[in-house]
């Protein structure tokens, strides 16, 4: 994977310490990453909807699980999103998780690692087989996993028609 292609994923860190959001984010910006933080789930979810501002349309979420106000637990269990979402934690009860996470990175961590991990989280839902044309693609910015089942528009412009 080239440079340009890492400094392209959104990475939206979710914890409760400063010191913590400070130091990922340090670390995620020099290996190229763009990240926005947030100190709890409420306000990851406004940050991805937008509310006061314009929407970071996050390619992976980085979440810890013990925060007050919102805890990733009910974040997970509320979040209705495409993107992928990688659990940070030391403390907390992995056994709990409302829905499964792409992945689990345990507190202290590596930030190479992590930083792997998130690269292969962010991957994995933006790239898909366009069921039109057979061919890899990427999808477009801003766009979750087009084209859907059943779609007839493909964004490689294969003219391809899967009603055939």
């Amino acid at each position: 994977m080239s440079d340009d292609e890492v400094r392209k994923i959104r990475v939206l860190v979710v914890d409760d310490d400063s010191n913590v959001r400070t130091v990922v984010a340090i670390h995620l910006r020099q290996l190229g990453f763009e990240v926005e933080p947030a100190s709890n789930g409420f306000e990851a979810f406004n940050i991805l909807a937008g509310y006061g501002r314009t929407p970071f349309d996050a390619d992976v979420i980085l979440l810890d699980l013990l925060m007050p106000v919102m805890d990733g637990y009910e974040f997970l269990e509320r979040y209705e999103g495409c993107v992928p979402v990688v659990v940070m934690s030391g403390l907390g009860d992995i056994a709990k998780l409302p829905r499964q996470p792409f992945a689990l990175v345990v507190k202290p961590m590596s930030m190479f690692q992590a930083a792997d991990t998130l690269r292969e989280a962010a991957l994995s839902w933006r790239t898909h087989e366009c069921p039109l044309c057979m061919a890899s693609c990427r999808c477009p910015e801003g766009n979750d996993m087009t084209p859907r089942r059943g779609d007839r528009t493909c964004v490689h412009e294969c003219e391809g028609d899967d009603s055939k």
